[in-house]
Formats: structure tokens, sequence, C-alpha cells
């Protein structure tokens, strides 16, 4: 179930956040971490959408080794735009 406040309702397609259990077919996560899945949009493209996200920010993060206060200029190809 999810909180009136979450966004989302019971039954409710999304795509999950999460760091670890997202193998599983059902998981429970905090309400920030939920995102709703457009209707005409399927788990496969849910799942890359979400995971583009993630590697970019590994990278910056991680690879890049971004400091805040630095300046970063993104270019997001159309179709990365559409399915976020």
């Amino acid at each position: 179930s999810a909180p009136a406040d979450a966004g989302v309702t019971v039954g409710q397609r999304v795509a999950v956040l999460a760091s670890y259990g997202c193998w599983q077919e059902v998981v429970i996560a905090p309400a920030q971490r939920v995102l709703p899945l457009p209707k005409d949009m399927g788990f496969e493209a849910g799942a890359a959408g979400v995971l583009n996200c993630l590697t970019g920010l590994f990278a910056l993060l991680r690879r890049g080794q971004a400091r805040a206060g630095e300046t970063l200029l993104v270019l997001v190809p159309l179709v990365a735009s559409v399915l976020l």
C-alpha cells in the first residue's frame, strides 16, 4: 500500500530507485524513491530511463569526482529526454 500523499495508488505501475532488492517482483520503498510510469511506457523503458540517470550520476560523482560549486554542461539526447 502507499500513503495518501505518495502520489501513487495501489496497483499502479511504478519504477523504484533502490540500491538493493530490485530483482524481486515486490519491494518496499520510501515514497520519495517511487516514480509513476506513464500508461504507454513498458517496464523495460521505465527501468532503462531510471538506469540511465543513475549511471550518469555514478559517472559524475565517482568517476569524474564532481564537487559542489563546479559547473557542468549537460547535453541530453532527445530519446533520453522523452523517457524522463
